[in-house]
């Protein structure tokens, strides 16, 4: 009896430690699915802005530290040819979409 019920005391112990096994696996699986999807969602992003900056001929230039501003660099061929910089608080989006326009039709 006694070495039956250590047995099952055993047994309930491995039953756990699997369950929690389980459970990080899942985890971890969640994670490793939830990292691919972002990578894949950076890589179309880098592609749309690829594909933005070929048409337009702007390449945009993120700073982070200050989202109130739109900047980049008017491009020509492989090097940059003019800088750009809205202040975006002062403007509506219709008015900072117009702007990057106009920027675009003066320099072509």
């Amino acid at each position: 009896m006694e070495l039956e019920r250590k047995i099952k005391d055993e047994l309930r112990v491995v039953a756990d430690e699997l369950k929690d096994l389980n459970a990080q696996w899942t985890s971890v699986d969640e994670k490793r699915q939830s990292l691919k999807r972002k990578e894949r969602d950076e890589l179309r992003a880098e592609m749309k802005l690829s594909i933005y900056a070929c048409v337009t001929k702007v390449t945009p230039e993120a700073d982070v530290n200050d989202p109130s501003r739109i900047s980049g660099y008017l491009v020509g061929g492989e090097k940059r040819i003019e800088k750009f910089q809205l202040e975006t608080i002062k403007m509506t989006a219709y008015e900072s979409c117009n702007s990057i326009w106009s920027i675009i039709i003066n320099k072509q």
